[in-house]
C-alpha cells in the first residue's frame, strides 16, 4: 500500500489526485506509528509530518474529507517585542501565581550583592548594592551568549562607571531590550553575570559563583536570549504566527470507519499512543500532538505546528 500511494511529499488517497489530503495523511501517520516495527519506516513518518505543518503554517488547510477548524487561542503578532506579546507574556506569570500552590509559598530572603537599577528618569542603568533596595522587591535575571563580540562587563576599573549610571543608548542591543521586558513587567532591577560579578576579581567570583543557584532561583523573571549569538543580537524577533495557531479535527471525522464496539475511550486511548510513539522524540521533528477538551465533542486531536 505504501508503494501504491507514497509520493514525493505525502500520501495520496487515489491516482493522479492533484491535491493531498490532509486528514488521510493524518490517519496515514496514525496508521505508521501503530504498525509492529515503526522504525522501518522513518523516512515515510517523517514525510507526513513534514507535509501536516507544512499544509497548516501555510494556512491551505482546506481538506475534502473532513471539517478543520482553527481553535479559539491567543492571537499572535508577528513580532514578539509587540504590545499584545506582552500582554501574552504578563499573563503566564499572573496564571503560575494563580494556578500553582508552590508558586505562592513564602518569598525566600535571599537577594544578590548587587543589582542593576533601571533609572527612568536619567534613562540610565545603575549599579547598586543589595541593601540600598527595599525588602523582597522584585528582580529580573538575564540569560545571554556573549559570544564573539565585545561585551560591557563590570570590572575592577569601571566599577565607578557602573555605580554612576551607563546610558541606556550605550548598552548593547540585548541590554536595551532586556530592559525594555523589566519595564513591561514594572521591575525595575535586574542583573546579569556580566553586569553583576566583578570580572576581573578572583575574589568576588569566588564568593558570587558560588551564589548563582540563588541568584537564578529566586529571580522573579529570567529573560533568556535562546536566538542570538551574542549580546548584540538582542530579544525580539519577527515570526511566522501561523506557525504558532493550533486546529483542531473531531475524532469522529478523523477515524470514521471505527470497528465494531469501538467506543471514543479507545480512540482517546489510540491518540494518547500516537503523543507517545518514539517519532515524537526524534530529533528533528518538529510535529506536536496533544488532546485539547471542547464542549461539542468527547475528544479532539490538536496538532502544533512549528515549522
Amino acid at each position: 500500500m505504501i508503494a501504491s500511494f507514497e509520493v514525493v511529499t505525502y500520501f495520496q488517497t487515489y491516482a493522479l489526485e492533484r491535491n493531498g489530503s490532509f486528514s488521510a495523511n493524518c490517519n496515514v501517520l496514525n496508521a505508521l506509528l501503530h504498525v509492529s516495527e515503526p522504525y522501518r519506516y522513518l523516512q515515510q513518518i517523517h514525510k507526513t509530518l513534514k507535509y501536516l505543518c507544512s499544509v497548516w503554517s501555510a494556512g491551505k488547510v482546506k481538506d475534502k474529507w473532513v471539517r478543520v477548524s482553527p481553535v479559539n487561542t491567543v492571537q499572535h503578532e508577528s513580532f514578539t517585542g509587540s504590545g499584545t506579546s506582552f500582554t501574552q507574556a504578563k499573563e503566564w506569570p499572573r496564571n503560575c501565581r494563580e494556578s500553582h500552590p508552590e508558586c505562592r509559598s513564602p518569598k525566600s530572603d535571599y537577594y544578590p550583592t548587587r543589582l542593576l537599577y533601571i533609572d527612568s528618569k536619567s534613562q540610565s542603568i545603575r549599579l547598586r548594592h543589595k541593601n540600598s533596595f527595599p525588602v523582597h522587591l522584585q528582580y529580573a535575571t538575564l540569560s545571554d551568549c556573549w559570544g564573539q563580540a565585545a561585551v560591557q562587563c563590570l570590572k575592577c576599573d569601571n566599577f565607578t562607571t557602573f555605580e554612576q549610571g551607563i546610558p541606556f543608548i550605550q548598552l548593547a542591543k540585548t541590554f536595551q531590550e532586556a530592559v525594555t521586558v523589566c519595564r513591561s513587567f514594572s521591575c525595575v532591577v535586574f542583573g546579569s553575570i556580566a553586569s553583576v560579578f566583578v570580572q576581573d576579581s578572583p575574589g568576588d567570583w569566588e564568593v558570587e559563583a558560588l551564589q548563582m543557584w540563588d541568584i537564578y532561583g529566586n529571580s522573579f523573571l529570567n529573560i533568556a536570549t535562546t536566538d542570538s549569538k551574542d549580546s548584540h543580537g538582542g530579544l525580539f524577533r519577527e515570526r511566522n504566527t501561523k506557525a504558532l495557531q493550533h486546529f483542531k479535527l473531531s475524532l469522529a471525522d478523523l477515524f470514521p470507519y471505527r470497528r465494531p464496539g469501538e467506543d471514543e475511550e479507545t480512540l482517546v486511548k489510540s491518540i494518547k499512543q500516537l503523543e507517545e510513539a518514539p517519532c515524537n522524540r526524534f530529533p528533528g521533528l518538529d510535529g506536536v500532538t496533544e488532546l485539547v477538551p471542547d464542549k461539542k465533542a468527547s475528544a479532539y486531536l490538536s496538532i502544533n505546528c512549528n515549522v
